[in-house]
């Protein structure tokens, strides 16, 4: 009996189950708001680093998968991009501020 001999591949095999516990996702909802409190529609929803995302839907409200620590991004014509933290709460809330008070210069 040969003891102590461990097959090639068990520990690359203990390290991907250990790492697929850290990164497991879970289901985010959350709500887009204007700067004056209205729900804003159309706004995409993007886990950075992915090809994860989603659009809010006419009541601001949206859901979408992501691990805790990763970074959704909130764009929309119209208004100024913000990024948020995934942490332990489910549900984020946050509002956009609109580009009205941003200088645009138009060159021809």
């Amino acid at each position: 009996m040969i003891m102590g001999k461990v097959p090639p591949f068990t520990g690359v095999f203990i390290f991907l189950v250990t790492l697929t516990g850290f990164a497991q996702t879970k289901s985010i909802t959350g709500k887009i708001l204007s700067e004056a409190g209205t729900p804003v529609a159309g706004i995409s929803v993007h886990v950075k680093g992915s090809n994860i995302g989603t659009t809010t839907s006419n009541n601001g409200s949206f859901t979408v998968n992501a691990a805790q620590g990763a970074i959704l991004e909130f764009t929309g014509v119209g208004y100024i991009a913000q990024q948020v933290t995934v942490g332990q709460n489910n549900e984020i809330t946050t509002s956009l501020p609109g580009t009205c008070g941003v200088s645009m210069k138009l060159l021809l």
